[in-house]
């Protein structure tokens, strides 16, 4: 489905304008040796602000053409062949409308329908289901700027999915969404995603996004793959940490033994404001036990102690943490 090899994406450091002269040189924008997809995977690509999420979907969809590498996308390299390649996607942007403002949503969609050269029949066969799974009757002859912003985002996806594209990349779908209408859509695109085995692309910045909708995770920094698995691998990974919570009634640190500290615990962080104390543990349960009893031991003035529960949260900043520490060794 997806195959990558040896991908670089450079752009130019010289400035227009500068003071003095400076030499001409290359940053590396992506830098994948090498990536593979199968079709109906779901995949999220994360990664802190300016890691390369942005310029890597560019790439997949044809809009940059890779400095050096091969991207094949259903044996398609996307900027050689792009017409052809981008019937093939359904894409949303977060931050941008594929639709027309001054249109009714049916009168965007017809418009979709033309450039995408999808029969007449099937559009309307289509366009019943995806106003039934997404409730839309009540704005499909609406403008867009009418339309509240779930409402929006609704229009946006039958929009992607309507010439029945085999990939479908959403880049940062939900901002601003509320919690209740994005779960809401969140369910109903799962079951489309799941009957029809469309391959998905998700960056967000959001874990329950992710975690609802992705089976598969890439994490990129700099843009370089730090780690890419499926998700189960990551809980599993989580499983072996939990984190401790506890509440002081003064500003002091903690005072915790030294074999302890050394051999049990990952990281410490404080919050003096709400005089709260967070800290991960290595070994899990039977771990996090030794810990408190040593606490309780060694300091006074502590009001609660909790075990917090583990997650793809945590999964996620371990792994990032581990293979940041193994680049800078």
């Amino acid at each position: 489905m997806v195959q990558i090899e040896n991908l670089k994406y450079s752009y130019d450091t010289k400035p227009i304008f500068a003071l003095k002269k400076r030499k001409r040189s290359q940053k590396y924008g992506v830098d994948i040796p090498r990536f593979e997809m199968k079709q109906g995977e779901r995949m999220a690509i994360i990664g802190f602000n300016g890691a390369g999420k942005s310029t890597f979907l560019k790439l997949l969809i044809g809009i940059l053409r890779p400095t050096e590498g091969i991207i094949l996308i259903n044996g398609i390299q996307p900027w050689q062949n792009r017409k052809k390649h981008v019937k093939n996607l359904g894409i949303v942007w977060g931050h941008r409308t594929t639709l027309w403002w001054d249109l009714s949503v049916r009168e965007s969609l017809a418009a979709i329908q033309k450039i995408y050269e999808v029969p007449k029949e099937r559009f309307q066969e289509r366009l019943k289901v995806y106003s039934d799974i997404f409730q839309c009757k009540d704005f499909i002859d609406r403008p867009l700027r009418q339309l509240s912003l779930g409402q929006r985002v609704k229009a946006e996806i039958i929009a992607a999915l309507l010439h029945s594209p085999e990939i479908l990349i959403l880049d940062e779908p939900f901002i601003g969404l509320d919690f209740i209408s994005k779960r809401a859509i969140i369910k109903e695109l799962n079951l489309i995603l799941d009957s029809t085995q469309t391959t998905l692309f998700l960056t967000s910045h959001d874990i329950d996004d992710i975690d609802l909708l992705c089976d598969s995770i890439t994490i990129l920094n700099k843009g370089e793959i730090l780690a890419s698995c499926p998700k189960d691998e990551l809980l599993q990974f989580d499983r072996k940490v939990s984190e401790i919570e506890i509440q002081k009634d003064s500003k002091d640190e903690l005072k915790i033994s030294p074999k302890i500290l050394e051999e049990q615990i990952i990281s410490i962080e404080y919050n003096e404001e709400y005089s709260l104390c967070r800290i991960k543990v290595k070994k899990g349960e039977e771990s996090s036990k030794d810990i408190i009893k040593d606490i309780v031991e060694q300091n006074e003035g502590i009001q609660n102690i909790s075990i917090l529960k583990s997650g793809l949260e945590n999964a996620i900043e371990e792994r990032i943490r581990e293979n940041m520490e193994r680049l800078y060794e």
